[in-house]
């Protein structure tokens, strides 16, 4: 269980979004929940029992350290393709900035389509549109 919510009440959980959150909220919570994301450890062992790539090049460290990519070779082949070269100013990152919005935008657009409120085209035009100045915000902040 993730860290911040091992010693709450879990009766007065309330589910809210993609996460949980105490009924009385979870002030100061959230510190506890980014140093639990960004520790060494726990990224090197969501890597080896998911599969997910290591969000840092200290898991990865530690999963070489390990001996993982010894008796699981194949797991260490995307790194090492995504890594192979230094980054040029076009590669740089691995990043899809505001995934999730872009990913609504889509199912969005998609559904208006399917309910027949707009053309296959339209919808697909739109999703571009809206795709488009979503990641331009994105841009913006990533400077």
């Amino acid at each position: 269980m993730l860290p911040a919510l091992a010693e709450l009440d879990h009766r007065r959980r309330v589910a809210v979004g993609d996460g949980w959150q105490e009924a009385g909220g979870i002030q100061g919570r959230r510190e506890v929940f980014f140093a639990f994301l960004s520790d060494t450890t726990a990224q090197a062992k969501l890597h080896q029992e998911s599969g997910y790539l290591p969000i840092t090049k200290a898991a990865y460290e530690k999963t070489k350290a390990d001996g993982f990519y010894e008796k699981n070779p194949v797991l260490q082949t995307p790194l090492k393709e995504l890594t192979n070269k230094e980054p040029t100013e076009n590669s740089r990152g691995l990043r899809f900035g505001n995934m999730v919005q872009m990913r609504d935008i889509w199912a969005e657009e998609m559904e208006a389509a399917l309910a027949g409120q707009k053309t296959a085209k339209e919808a697909l035009d739109a999703a571009v549109t809206r795709g488009n100045v979503m990641l331009r915000t994105f841009e913006k902040t990533a400077k």
